[in-house]
């Protein structure tokens, strides 16, 4: 019973009303909701037949709740039967007529001419209660009934919803962690965020209206057995009026469908851009690409917002069929009945109110079918991520009986994917839908160009027209046409690159990309000749060939290149291997294939799309593993650290021990000898600071020595360390090699695979491993490794750890670094959010909407009433059309009795049927057609006025959609970096996707049936007042009743879905970590513990989501309920007040109709405003990121109040120069004085923590410095405008980043802004020939020219496909091409091998030489080629002069930093 009465919430409504919730206050149900168990039941049902839509699946696994919707529907279709009956009886004998008989007995013409008498007061009172009293309690009974039965269907259906998203997060979040690495950059990366929560909230949004579609098809057949049986079978021909909504229903639905699909994938570009612009801020802060990145997104924003509003016009198209339907079928009946004289006009209130059910249940059914497209949609896509292929495990085996540590066999050839892993389904593919309506473009351009070259055959080109082209020479002319003529529309010609040149279109492999087609490229300008026209044109059709070609062969096979190749590696266990390469020989990769990331190209993989799932809810798999199918063996458990160094959001102790338990010894030991120690003592909190997702707020250094404990830490057998030295200064870099590589893992007899750079360490090697071009090419025995040496070392540094003093473990609190989520409002939504979101949008649109509502109300309202005018004959209309059938006789009784009982047209209408049984005559009384064409008049208006309002609306709610979330967009993009190191990207990801989602379609979706149905229930209580006026003594108390109610109520869901919010934030923050970190997790073999993370977070989010899909329940089964009371009141009212006043009777009927109305429209506006103000909070959340503090007002408003003399300067002045991170920290540069001189070459150095990235940081102003002055040159850089200031700096950064695209627009802002269909005035294409010039001087021209599409290759996101060295020297490219007047390099070389190293330095020294260079150094020998070095101490500038200068002080910083790093300097 609590279940129906939803009463399990009060005390929720109760708390809410006087405090705010929190997840503790939302106590478990008794509903399984655990994702675990949940997804179990799934996967077993799953697993009989994989091939089964999910629908079928996971209704099947919930009978339970499926059988309690099937038990409700009948009670709600029981309702509806018994609703026309009543009407029926109710308008027949409370009919004013009703209340007089005819009185033959005193009769007498003309001295006695009273016809008929009115009953006593005491007589209609018996004569109501005897005819409708059974009625009257059925009226009450069905409105109760239908309370009841809707309570049932829906607490079942939002179980049932709850049940199935708990159940798909959990089968999501497993399949996540065995993606391949290929599948997961193609088709998961952008799609996670909607998969996720998006799609699972659509699959829960249409189970919570599950039941609508038995229902709406029950009542419909009900509406139309009671047109035939009690009005006439002549009605149902109104019913043909469905029969004109069938076609634009259907064609509404298929809009709706394919709009839906493409915005869903629209929404996956979108997200995949937003999440590379939150890992890159900091590369887009320091290159000043703010205004593009913005752009970028907007011009995303901008696609999929024309797919939304297709969906809401198409909607507006479903929604006026249905909210107008009864209007027309009501029209067309009545013109039926009227046509065929059958017309009983007694009867029309039953009518009207069958037509009018019938509406309500068109009406709804528009929703209905827009979530079960949303639902399909979403289910065709979590299915397609369900198949998505995965790692390939069988062929990988571990196990300590093995003999060796590592024995890879079978000579295989290695890629991070086959064929399988690139394929990308068609519903998660973000670019699916944009190709094919590029093809469609295509097919029809295609042919209008084949009209032009036909007559361009019998053009003969003449000299003088060879003299106006400007797009290729006169000898080429005829080479085009002669192609034309020919039929060679070849895109890899010569000609076509010259066209490309000269119109300075992007190049062209841009356009063998078919999303990169556009017809404007190729669009004639005024100053374009004929022949200009023809190579354009010539162009064009090369273009639409190559793609139309490629299209057709998408299905064949591809080839696919081996990474690794011909692999036969036996590693020995207790050995020491270094590996060595040039920069992308595939160091990384030979990793990646041990730990069974990449797959054998020569192996048929074992996985299939139709394979049954497994993962852990049965327990281990017990089938024994084909060990004749195994070439990697491994002897024992692997660590990986990589060369990116992830850290995850938690504290440094947590991101170390990584799921171990804490051994105190053990762990400090470790953390002394990974250098951690000064770390620790730098950091508030010691090691419970808390570090952001990426290890946002540590240096370089810092998180490769975190990364590196984390592995020593793990305990394993088998070490995997990819360039830990890199990142970490030369003589931090000696004590790991010494204590941590030799003094710790060797000596325990660990296995050790090390790749560097730093190759000067492996003369302590067992072997030495050469790679080049993804092959192992040679081997190298060390044989001077004598056991002494080893012995030696493992005597220095296996004894006691040193002793970690208890202050560098400090109060957590303070090292906090996450900020908790907000809850944005508190208590109820405030009205004033309404009011910005309706500034936000344009107000005259809204206005024009307000003003439609009411004409279309007041239409209604008046149709309405109307028919009661038409039976009672309120104009005379009637009258003077049967004027020539009264008799001078019959006309005087009438003015008598008229006299007697008031000049109402009822009264004439009883003298009339008075005088016809008198003079036994039959008589049918002809109604003027009059009323009909008002009432069609009236009709035609409202569809007019109920159209316009819908498009009116919606492009309202359009503008406001994007206004906000532009506004929200570039206030994140441009507040300041602190922002970014405090709060988690998931939390941004949820808000700039989730929200926007809820705001640009689903919020003004509700509140514009909120809007619509309230206006219509308001109308029906007004109406009501007006005719029977003591009405007002039930509906007064019963309105306080209602707003008392609901004022308890309303404070409640806004909170509830703050906390959903919050909760899907902490799921969503996971889960992308997860993804980011995916090889990392599966090495250390961790997934348990995070799949265990997941559900205790997936469990608090569906708790709050099953309070915030019941809370609307709780106050509308109450409502329904009081409604229910009130209808049955006013009933009983009208019943009493008839005998009194039989001009007050005729409304009864009308009366019925609205309180049976008025219930169901109470539940459907409750359900509609609960919706709505469920997503108020989405609004709430963009508004306040929309608030956040612009970085260059912030940048403003110090310079205004920071007042500094220009000094006569040359070169680089900075003075006293402090900044600190957050206001609650120390300063890391504590006062910084220093010039240099111009076209000096500077380097700085200094200890862990000195300042000197934070020195580069305060030059770009990513954090504003508190004082001090930066000049350079005559200009004031520090009090410049944030942006102009950034300009005259550039950057090779310690971390490199490559966006998405191609690796032309990395370098070329046109081709950028090209590609992004965004202004190119200003900006230049950089030549190919220069271009390659600089990749020739990186040594990097060899290897693009290898890669599909050269200067246009692929670049996925973050530059993924490239190791790290080639990412960097990708960046010294970018940094050369900006003429930046100050070039820092932060640790550029890091990620490079030595060879690379020595040109870097020779680039920096000879194409750099005019320029001021900063170059922060680790390892020492880089400072080697500078002119001076400055030395960093405590955030302040210790030391700074020459190398000679500096080597001569005494106890200095930088000697001894020169003599550990055993470093030469005369």
């Amino acid at each position: 019973m609590s279940d129906i009465t939803w009463s399990w919430l009060t005390h929720v409504i109760r708390k809410a009303k006087k405090e705010t919730l929190s997840v503790t206050d939302l106590k478990l149900t008794q509903i399984e909701i655990e994702t675990k168990a949940l997804a179990t039941k799934f996967v077993s049902e799953y697993n009989t037949n994989p091939k089964k839509p999910l629908l079928k699946h996971l209704l099947k696994v919930n009978k339970k709740n499926v059988a309690g919707i099937l038990l409700g529907v009948p009670m709600l279709v029981l309702a509806s039967c018994l609703a026309p009956l009543c009407i029926k009886n109710f308008q027949e004998k409370l009919s004013p007529l009703c209340f007089f008989d005819c009185d033959f007995d005193t009769f007498s013409y003309p001295s006695q001419p009273l016809l008929m008498k009115q009953k006593t007061v005491k007589e209609g009172l018996e004569y109501v209660f005897s005819k409708l009293y059974p009625y009257w309690i059925i009226i009450g009974v069905s409105l109760m009934l239908n309370s009841v039965g809707d309570s049932i269907c829906s607490i079942n259906c939002v179980q049932l919803g709850i049940k199935i998203t708990g159940a798909l997060l959990d089968v999501l979040f497993n399949k996540m962690t065995v993606l391949s690495e290929t599948t997961k950059n193609i088709n998961a990366q952008g799609s996670l965020a909607n998969i996720l929560f998006t799609d699972t909230m659509k699959i829960q949004f249409f189970t919570q209206l599950f039941y609508f579609l038995f229902s709406i098809p029950l009542n419909l057949i009900v509406a139309v057995v009671y047109l035939a049986s009690y009005i006439n079978p002549v009605a149902l021909i109104g019913m043909g009026g469905i029969l004109l909504f069938i076609p634009i229903i259907g064609t509404c639905a298929r809009i709706m469908q394919k709009s839906l699909s493409r915005t869903a994938t629209l929404k996956d570009i979108r997200s995949q851009k937003i999440q590379e612009i939150l890992n890159a801020i900091k590369v887009i802060k320091l290159f000043n690409s703010e205004q593009f990145q913005e752009k970028r997104i907007e011009n995303a924003r901008n696609q999929e917002l024309k797919y939304i509003q297709r969906t809401s016009f198409a909607f507006t198209g479903h929604m006026s069929t249905g909210f107008t339907s009864y209007m027309i079928m009501s029209t067309i009946a009545f013109g039926a009945l009227i046509g065929f004289d059958k017309l009983e006009i007694t009867k029309s209130f039953t009518m009207i109110y069958l037509f009018t059910f019938i509406q309500i249940s068109i009406a709804f059914l528009p929703v209905v079918l827009m979530a079960l497209q949303d639902g399909i949609v979403s289910f065709k896509r979590i299915s397609a991520f369900l198949q998505l292929s995965q790692v390939d495990r069988p062929m990988i085996n571990t196990s300590s009986e093995y003999e060796n540590a590592i024995e890879i066999s079978g000579n295989h050839s290695f890629a991070y994917g086959l064929e399988e892993d690139q394929k990308i389904s068609p519903d998660l593919d973000s670019s699916y839908y944009m190709k094919i309506d590029r093809l469609k473009e295509m097919n029809s351009n295609v042919k209008q160009l084949d009209k032009y070259f036909a007559k361009l055959y019998k053009i003969k080109i003449s000299k003088q027209m060879a003299k106006t082209a400007v797009v290729v020479a006169t000898d080429q002319i005829e080479d085009i046409k002669t192609l034309i003529q020919s039929n060679k529309f070849d895109l890899n010609n010569q000609i076509c690159v010259q066209i490309c040149v000269q119109f300075s279109l992007p190049a062209i492999t841009y356009f063998m990309s078919i999303k990169n087609y556009m017809d404007t490229y190729f669009s004639p300008s005024k100053d374009d000749s004929k022949l200009d026209i023809m190579a354009k044109n010539y162009l064009h059709k090369c273009v639409i060939t190559y793609n139309q070609e490629q299209w057709k062969k998408k299905d064949e096979p591809k080839q696919i290149s081996p990474i690794i190749k011909h692999l036969d590696l036996t590693v020995k266990k207790g050995e020491l291997i270094g590996i060595k390469g040039h920069v992308g020989s595939g160091k990384s990769s030979l990793f990646s294939c041990i730990l069974g990331e990449m797959k054998a190209l020569d192996v048929k993989s074992t996985y299939k799309q139709t394979d049954e799932l497994f993962f852990d809810y049965f327990g281990e798999r017990t089938e024994e593993k084909d060990l004749s199918q195994v070439y990697i063996k491994l002897g024992g458990k692997v660590a990986y650290c990589p060369q990116n160094s992830p850290i995850f959001s938690s504290t440094i102790r947590e991101n170390i021990c990584f799921y171990k338990p804490y051994d105190e010894e053990k762990y400090k030991r470790i953390v002394d000898i990974c250098c951690l120690l000064p770390d620790f003592e730098i950091f508030n909190a010691g090691d419970l600071t808390e570090v952001g997702g990426r290890g946002v707020t540590l240096s370089g250094g810092q998180r490769a020595r975190i990364s590196l404990a984390r592995a020593v830490y793990n305990d394993a057998d088998i070490y995997l360390l990819d360039d830990p030295l890199s990142a970490v200064d030369a003589h931090v870099g000696k004590r790991i090699w010494t204590e941590v590589v030799l003094g710790y893992l060797i000596a325990q007899g660990k296995t050790v695979l090390i790749a560097s750079h730093q190759t000067h360490y492996f003369t302590d090697c067992n072997r030495i491993m050469t790679i080049s071009q993804g092959q192992i090419k040679k081997v190298e025995e060390i044989t001077k490794l004598e056991a002494s040496v080893v012995s030696t070392v493992t005597e220095s540094h296996v004894g006691a750890p040193k002793v970690i003093q208890q202050s560098t473990v400090k109060d957590e609190a303070s090292g906090k670094l996450t900020k908790e989520e907000a809850l944005t409002g508190s208590g109820n939504v405030s009205w004033s959010i309404y009011g910005k979101y309706i500034k936000s949008g344009k107000v005259a649109l809204f206005v024009i909407y307000a003003i439609l509502l009411l004409i279309y109300q007041g239409a209604s309202q008046f149709a309405a009433i109307l028919i009661t005018y038409w039976a009672t004959d309120k104009f005379g209309w009637t009258s003077s059309k049967t004027a020539s059938l009264i008799t001078p006789p019959l006309q005087y009784l009438i003015d008598k009795q008229q006299q007697e009982f008031g000049d109402s047209q009822f009264v004439k209408l009883k003298t009339v049927q008075c005088f016809m049984e008198l003079n036994q005559k039959e008589f049918t009384y002809p109604y003027s057609e009059k009323y009909y064409y008002v009432y069609a008049g009236v009709c035609v208006g409202m569809v007019l006025a109920f159209l316009l309002k819908m498009v009116s609306f919606f492009k309202f709610n359009i503008s406001a959609a994007q206004r906000l979330y532009m506004n929200q967009l570039k206030a994140v993009v441009r507040t300041k970096l602190s922002f970014f190191d405090t709060t988690p990207y998931g939390r941004i990801i949820n808000r700039l996707v989730k929200d926007t989602e809820s705001v640009d379609f689903t919020f003004g979706r509700f509140l514009l049936m909120t809007l619509l149905q309230a206006s219509m229930i308001l109308g029906m209580v007004v109406t009501i007042c007006v005719l029977n006026w003591p009405c007002v003594f039930v509906i007064v108390p019963s309105v306080i009743i209602y707003v008392v109610l609901f004022s308890k109520f309303r404070s409640v869901t806004p909170q509830l879905k703050r906390l959903e919010s919050k909760t899907r934030s902490d799921v969503f923050s996971l889960c992308q970590e997860v993804m980011d970190q995916l090889i990392s997790i599966r090495a250390y073999q961790v997934e348990d513990s995070f799949r265990k993370q997941f559900r205790s977070s997936a469990l608090t989010n569906l708790n709050v989501q099953l309070y915030a899909n019941s809370s609307g329940k709780w106050v509308s089964f109450r409502m329904t309920q009081l409604g229910a009371v009130m209808a049955f009141l006013i009933i009983f009212i009208a019943m009493i007040i008839a005998p009194f006043s039989p001009t007050l009777s005729q409304y009864a009927a009308l009366i019925v109709v609205y309180g049976y109305s008025i219930q169901q429209l109470m539940v459907a506006v409750i359900l509609a405003f609960t919706n709505a103000e469920q997503e108020v909070p989405a609004i709430e959340r963009m508004l306040e990121f929309a608030q956040l503090e612009n970085e260059s007002d912030l940048n403003n408003s110090l310079i205004s109040k920071s007042v500094v003399t220009k000094k006569e300067n040359i070169g680089l002045d900075i003075e006293n120069l402090v900044m600190r991170y957050r206001p609650e920290l120390k300063p890391a540069l504590r006062g910084v004085n220093v010039h240099i001189n111009p076209k000096e070459h500077v380097a700085i150095v200094g200890r862990t923590g000195s300042g000197k990235s934070s020195l580069a940081i305060t030059l770009f102003k990513l954090y504003q410095p508190e004082t001090g002055a930066i000049q350079l040159n005559e200009e004031l850089v520090s009090h410049l405008p944030l942006y102009d200031s950034r300009r005259k700096i550039a950057i090779i950064p310690q971390e490199p980043y490559l966006f998405s695209g191609t690796l032309r627009q990395q370098f070329c802002e046109f081709t950028r802004n090209k590609a992004e269909g965004l202004p190119t005035e200003g900006l230049e294409r950089i030549p190919d020939q220069k271009l390659w010039e600089l990749l020739e001087t990186v040594q990097l021209s060899d290897y693009i020219k290898q890669q599909p599409g050269g200067l246009d290759c692929l670049v996925i996101g973050n530059g993924e496909n490239f190791s790290s060295g080639q990412r960097q020297l990708v960046c010294v490219v970018r940094a050369l091409l900006r003429d930046a007047e100050v070039v820092i390099l932060d640790e550029a070389t890091a990620y490079v091998d030595h060879e690379t190293d020595q040109i870097i330095q020779k680039i920096v020294k000879e194409q750099l030489k005019n320029k001021i260079v900063l170059s922060i150094a680790h390892r020492l020998d880089t400072v080697l080629g500078m002119d001076k070095v400055l030395v960093m101490d405590q955030g302040l500038v210790a030391e700074f002069g020459t190398k000679e200068e500096l080597m001569q002080i005494e106890n200095g910083i930088f000697r001894e930093l020169a003599l550990k790093a055993n470093l030469l300097i005369e």
